[in-house]
């Protein structure tokens, strides 16, 4: 026969021959989750698969500016598979990549540009190489006046493209142009779009 608990913990405690007619152990039974505790888990539950198809839905738009700065990192794909079969040294120009890499004219227009009257929307920083040049310096980068002004892509030696903000894009080309001319004793030579 079962029975209360006399000490602290709650529900029954009922020996073995209460459910097999031979004795040996004993077990506690708990009284059953009470319908608050269900709705607190149906509540947090339903609040967790709200949060993960919203992230899901907002995850499979691609903005221009994700698109803009995968654009970026396939020229820069294309400039180390360019640099690696030129002596470690990157094209004169943007368009020089079209033969024989990952880069299209596709690639080399910003989806920002509404015009789309260019055939490279970037500008690009000439006579870099792979080997003498340090890896957190521009090679190329998109116009902030395509966007509202205030963000634009930019695409470093190293191979990742970043998307920066006002004013933190126009501080960093100014440092890197800083950096550029003491370590070259000539400001740099940036291609616009063409």
């Amino acid at each position: 026969m079962c029975e209360p608990n006399t000490d602290r913990r709650a529900g029954f405690t009922c020996s073995s021959a209460d459910f097999t007619g031979q004795p040996g152990f004993t077990r506690t039974l708990r009284p059953a989750r009470t319908v608050v505790n269900i709705l607190v888990l149906a509540a947090v539950v339903a609040a967790l698969v709200c949060a993960l198809i919203m992230s899901v839905q907002s995850g499979g738009e691609r903005t221009p500016y994700s698109v803009e700065s995968a654009r970026l990192w396939t020229i820069g794909q294309g400039l180390h598979l360019y640099a690696r079969d030129h002596g470690d040294a990157f094209p004169t120009r943007l368009v020089d990549l079209l033969a024989g890499s990952p880069v299209t004219t596709e690639t080399l227009q910003s989806p920002l540009d509404e015009n789309g009257d260019n055939t490279c929307d970037y500008y690009y920083v000439t006579g870099l190489d792979t080997e003498h040049t340090p890896p957190d310096w521009w090679l190329a980068y998109s116009d902030p006046a395509y966007t509202d002004g205030v963000r634009a892509s930019v695409l470093f030696v190293d191979g990742h493209a970043e998307l920066l903000r006002e004013p933190r894009f126009s501080e960093m080309l100014a440092r890197f142009n800083a950096e550029y001319e003491a370590a070259r004793g000539v400001p740099p030579v940036i291609v616009g779009p063409y």
